[in-house]
């Protein structure tokens, strides 16, 4: 990206610069936002979100009109609607109020991971919102933003808004944030520092149990959510995205028990079974690791080899987990909040497991037979690679 800081658009898209400066902003009110994502109906959609009273922008795609509009509208705490509009799958040049958004790959070579990207305010648990090394999301989204080559697409895999109570008085690790499941918070936690993704990559996002109704839900089902809605549903329907010979599988495991999201979803996911029919390779993107399914089926998964591989976060590092049957599962929990520490009792299992409590992301890129995936650094720098290959997983 050009100088990391704050550039204004055509559409006044934020490009934030630091908002772990900013931890109790405001200024991100009068900011638009627009990205590319996979809806529920597996096609590509612009999304806007509208300066305060702005009109839905213009779309074309390779030149031509695409309708948008208001998909959900203004309530109570969130004072911005959202718009959309579907994309042909095959445009090559899609553009928002004039300015071109990141092309829509047809084939995928590289895409990055990253996820429970928020900075954590519940009662006493403060972590420090202010300082980019103890909360570096906005760090990690400008180094992905200047990653070279560009990736074709970016994996976001859940909870992205964690300010759930007041700062305390006098605390000034997060003074003045905004809190609870509004536009404020969100804005503050997840798109303002997040903003360098969106013109990066067209982006899959995956739904945390930090985006469950009790929680962050509104926010996620208003303008995030795969088919977006004013109300918050409690489970979103598995989503399917194919990028030529790459199948990806949207799984909701936001909802339920906390370690261990009912092995069912993975075992009867029709998704899955459609993916495998259309070939190629089929990745499960999820926020829970599934430990139930993964342990009930280590020596055998009844998805056989259509199941190439789970991605997943919630546990709040990088993890690279290898069975004789299921399929290998990659957890990337490292994108900004608080990291586990100790045991962590997500992953005291007989599971073969490489892990790591350290910020970052993670790179894939597609080789001969199969993926190297890179653990990078908030600065971008690798510090490991690991190999996905026929259903194995070695780093």
């Amino acid at each position: 990206m050009a100088a990391l800081v704050r550039v204004v658009l055509v559409l006044a898209l934020l490009f934030a610069g630091s908002s772990a400066d900013r931890a109790g902003s405001t200024e991100s009110q009068s900011d638009a936002y627009a990205w590319l994502q996979y809806g529920a109906d597996g096609h590509p959609h612009a999304r806007v979100i509208p300066s305060d009273r702005a009109a839905c922008p213009a779309v074309t795609a390779d030149d031509r009109g695409v309708a948008m509009t208001v998909k959900v509208v203004a309530s109570a705490g969130f004072d911005r609607v959202l718009c959309d509009a579907t994309l042909p799958s095959a445009a090559q040049t899609v553009r928002v109020g004039g300015v071109a958004l990141p092309p829509l790959p047809q084939h995928v070579a590289r895409f990055v991971v990253l996820g429970d990207t928020g900075c954590r305010i519940k009662g006493a648990d403060i972590q420090n919102c202010r300082d980019g090394q103890l909360w570096p999301f906005a760090r990690i989204a400008r180094s992905i933003a200047s990653e070279s080559p560009r990736p074709d697409l970016i994996v976001h895999v859940g909870d992205y808004q964690y300010r759930e109570s007041p700062c305390p008085p006098g605390d000034a690790r997060c003074a003045g944030s905004p809190y609870g499941d509004n536009w404020s918070a969100w804005a503050v936690d997840f798109f303002e520092p997040g903003a360098p993704l969106f013109t990066t990559a067209p982006i899959v996002w995956v739904r945390g149990n930090h985006e469950d109704c009790a929680r962050s839900g509104l926010g996620w089902s208003r303008y995030l959510a795969p088919d977006p809605e004013l109300t918050c549903r409690r489970h979103d329907s598995p989503a399917l995205a194919t990028f030529g010979d790459l199948n990806l599988v949207n799984v909701d495991t936001a909802a339920g028990d906390e370690n261990n999201p009912d092995p069912g979803a993975f075992e009867r996911d029709e998704r899955i079974a459609d993916a495998a029919a259309r070939g190629g390779e089929t990745f499960v993107v999820t926020h829970r690791p599934p430990l139930a399914y993964l342990a009930a089926h280590a020596a055998a998964d009844p998805n056989g080899p259509d199941l190439a591989a789970i991605i997943a976060g919630h546990v709040h590092l990088f993890a690279a987990l290898a069975f004789a049957g299921a399929p290998p599962t990659i957890i990337v929990g490292t994108g900004g909040d608080t990291l586990s520490t100790g045991a962590v009792p997500e992953l005291q299992t007989d599971f073969h497991a490489t892990t790591e409590a350290r910020f970052g992301y993670a790179v894939f890129d597609r080789v001969p037979g199969g993926w190297s995936i890179s653990e990078r650094d908030p600065d971008g720098s690798e510090h490991r690679r690991c190999q996905l290959r026929a259903r194995a997983i070695h780093c």
